[in-house]
């Protein structure tokens, strides 16, 4: 894996590397078809659905809670001080 110094585009490509392609998508969703069936089939994308939006806004949150402490540091009044 690349490290955090490595160059952003680098990195987006080592990013969609690990990400599965489109016949890999097809294959999966045969298969879970094939497992599940048509009757089960809504219900597990509307699960997959429901856990990926709360990835999506757990994500958000700690995004939003480190930003914030980074601004908290960058207002620091006694920072002012130290340049």
């Amino acid at each position: 894996m690349l490290g955090p110094g490595a160059d952003p585009v680098c990195r987006s490509l080592a990013l969609e590397k690990d990400m599965p392609g489109t016949g890999e998508i097809i294959v999966i969703m045969a298969v879970a078809f094939l497992l599940f069936g048509p009757q089960k089939m809504p219900e597990i994308g509307r699960s997959v659905g429901k856990a990926l939006r709360e990835l999506q806004k757990m994500r958000d949150e700690l995004m939003n809670t480190v930003n914030g402490s980074l601004d908290d540091e960058d207002t620091d009044p006694r920072r002012k001080y130290d340049r």
